[in-house]
Formats: structure tokens, sequence, C-alpha cells
């Protein structure tokens, strides 16, 4: 057996891991081909969280903030129009290649499909930030996890096994559970100090 150890000491099978970061990079790689480009409100929103004290991008922040509202109604009406279509994959598929645009959401479905086509079983994620009790949801995110343990529990990542891999149209990113989960809390500017995540299963389609 090919081993080697996480930062816990545990034994991790290299090849089970190998196996699952390359299923989702070859997802990833399909869902790109198909989708090579689409607007996001949430990414844009992304973007100026980051950028909105910087004086550099004084003159970008007020037409990134336009760009997020049309992006967005474009998105709602997408969301209204294939929650009553049965084949809700194909009218996706269509309508972002025409409209290009797609939030996290929509990326996950896609993400999902291309997986259970692949013959890779995955979840669909939900991550909550709240604060102060309340929940922001402007930097909600939903994102797709393969290798799961038959017992996890999606609200507690350590339950998730060691050989767990998320899969991200969104942010176009395959990383080891752990990686992914730190990726997410710096970019969308998580403060451990006034506020906490929550996980749990997100719907697939």
């Amino acid at each position: 057996m090919c081993v080697n150890y996480n930062m816990n000491g545990k034994i991790v099978n290299r090849k089970i891991i190998t196996q699952n970061l390359y299923a989702g990079e070859k997802a990833l790689k399909s869902f790109k081909a198909e989708f090579p480009y689409f607007h996001s409100n949430t990414k844009i929103n992304t973007a100026i969280r980051t950028h909105e004290d910087n004086k550099r991008y004084s003159d970008l922040i007020p037409r990134l903030r336009k760009q997020s509202i049309v992006t967005g109604l474009k998105i709602n009406n997408l969301r209204l129009a294939y929650a009553s279509i049965p084949n809700k994959i194909q009218y996706l598929t269509q309508n972002i290649k025409f409209n290009k645009v797609a939030n996290c959401c929509e990326c996950s479905f896609l993400i999902h499909d291309t997986l259970k086509q692949q013959g890779v079983e995955s979840q669909n994620v939900i991550m909550n930030i709240f604060k102060n009790g309340e929940e922001r949801f402007d930097r909600n995110h939903a994102f797709t996890v393969i290798g799961l343990k038959k017992d996890a529990n999606i609200s507690n990542p350590k339950t998730w096994g060691k050989h767990a891999v998320i899969v991200d149209g969104w942010a176009n990113i395959v990383k080891r559970a752990k990686e992914g989960l730190d990726y997410f809390t710096e970019l969308f500017g998580f403060n451990s100090e006034t506020e906490h995540i929550t996980l749990d299963k997100y719907r697939n389609i």
C-alpha cells in the first residue's frame, strides 16, 4: 500500500486520495471546457470586498457594483425559470452557455452532474457564515465534495474522512477538503473572532 501521513499523523492511502483528486480535476476540466467563461455577481462582490479599500481600484469599484446588479438580476431570472423545469441540468447548461451567467449554486449542480456521469459519487455542500447570530447571505457558498466517508456528518468536516476532496467550478479549484475549506475562509474574509461557519447538505439536482 502506498501511504503517507496527514497533519494529524494518521495514515493516508495516497492511491485513493490521488484517484479522488484526479476525478475532481477531470470533472473540473470538463466543466471548464463546456463553460469557459461566465459572469457571477457573487464573484464580483467578492472582488469588491477584497479591493474596495484600495485606492487603486476606486474608479473600478462603482462599475463593478453596477455589473453585479445586472448579473444578479439575470441569475435571479434563471433560477425562477429552472425552479419549475423537470430537466434542470439541460436547461441550466443551455442557459449558461447562452447568457454566460452563473453563481456557485449553479456550478455545484453542474459539477455534481458531471461527476455522476463519470461514475463518481458526490455531495453538494452549502457553507453559511454568521456574524453576531445573523446569516451573511452575501458570503454563503455552495461546492461539491467527493470521497466522503459513508458515515460522514456534513456539519463536521472532521468526519468527512481523509480522502475527501472539494471540487468547485465557481472558484475553479480541486483541493483536499481541509485545504479547500481554508481557501474559502480566506476568500470570503472569515473572521473567527466575530463570526462562525455552518456546513449543511445542499441539494443535488
